[in-house]
């Protein structure tokens, strides 16, 4: 398990449950719940209530425009958030929607998901009004889930019947992802490599064609039955993290580029709802009972001989690096890219070289 941090109330967050988190361009992170927005400069956490009322909800999916990190909330309407200060932006015929999330075209404008029928608003100069969808679209969603635009200005909407897509910012010229239709888009993420990545459900797809059509491939990268995909980041290496809720399990699996998948087990009471990397490559997760800092999660795995137990009990980090561990009741010495049985004198028992481990061996590497 890596080295990680919890952080709740008893430090200084308004609320537990934590729906969303991002990082502006200053360093700040920035924390939605379902009590308003917290930021958080490494040491304390400082909470902004609302004008309208001091608490209100914040589970949106955070962008990202100029300096800002971008929330949408219910009731306070659009947060710009950068270092240490929030500036709301509320909007006429907003005043009781819950935007699910926002995307800031220019400083005055944005286009907004709400829980309104029609689900798509641009507002320009404080003054919203309806996007036009496609017809035949527009009567098979009853809900809009989320909104992102890529590195390339494509704008991005994920419904609860398909993906719709802007090409180049374009709002007269929607189009919908036909390899999408009718699944439940609630995860949208661009990758570092440009990709866009789509959670649906159960299943996690990519879309890799730059020039971006209707026909354009949708790749299923891995499903699990009976689950359900809650948030994604990745990382400089390309590895796909996936927060999802399985068989009522709560955990955090890492996908590599060439399909293998790594377990970072949460706690089962923490459902992971965003996912998002710092600058130094810390993993931060909203979660249901918190937000969890998880420090540079680069963990590979190393499976035990077959016969053994894959339990590892015990173990020490060498001079040279490499690591030497009871698993089962073998000892082995990992390094880079190998794990080498090491021989022992004497019978071992699985799982009971603690104090092997910390005083002799200690000593003799010194």
């Amino acid at each position: 398990w890596a080295p990680q941090t919890f952080y709740n109330t008893s430090n200084g967050l308004i609320n537990n449950r934590t729906g969303t988190v991002a990082q502006d361009k200053a360093g700040y992170m920035w924390v939605g719940t379902d009590n308003g927005i917290c930021c958080y400069d490494g040491r304390k956490f400082t909470f902004f209530p609302g004008r309208n009322r001091r608490f209100y909800f914040a589970h949106s999916y955070a962008t990202f425009y100029k300096q800002y990190a971008v929330l949408g909330t219910s009731g306070e309407g659009v947060a710009l958030c950068h270092r240490n200060k929030v500036l709301f932006r509320r909007f006429k015929g907003c005043e009781q929607v819950y935007i699910i999330a926002a995307v800031a075209l220019s400083d005055h404008s944005f286009l907004l998901a709400t829980t309104q029928k029609n689900g798509i608003l641009l507002v320009r100069d404080s003054v919203a009004s309806p996007v036009k969808l496609p017809e035949a679209f527009l009567a098979r969603i009853t809900a809009c889930l989320i909104v992102d635009k890529d590195s390339k200005g494509n704008i991005w909407v994920g419904t609860d019947s398909g993906l719709l897509v802007f090409p180049k910012g374009d709002l007269n010229k929607p189009f919908v992802l036909r390899g999408m239709q009718g699944k439940y888009i609630n995860v949208l993420k661009e990758g570092r490599n440009g990709v866009m990545y789509a959670g649906a459900a159960t299943s996690l797809y990519s879309i890799s064609d730059t020039s971006y059509t209707p026909l354009s491939e949708c790749r299923l990268l891995c499903r699990k039955d009976s689950a359900s995909i809650s948030s994604l980041e990745t990382d400089k290496d390309h590895n796909i993290y996936i927060g999802y809720s399985y068989n009522y399990n709560n955990t955090l699996i890492r996908l590599s580029p060439d399909g293998k998948q790594t377990s970072l087990l949460l706690d089962n009471t923490n459902y992971p709802w965003d996912l998002r990397f710092d600058r130094e490559e810390n993993l931060w997760a909203a979660c249901e009972n918190g937000l969890l800092k998880i420090s540079q999660p680069y963990i590979k795995n190393y499976l035990a001989e077959a016969g053994n137990f894959p339990i590892a009990k015990s173990g020490i980090i060498l001079n040279d690096g490499s690591f030497l561990g009871n698993i089962g009741d073998k000892v082995y010495q990992i390094s880079a890219e190998r794990a080498i049985t090491r021989k022992c004198r004497g019978k071992i028992h699985a799982g009971y070289l603690e104090q092997r481990f910390s005083r002799r061996l200690t000593a003799k590497s010194g």
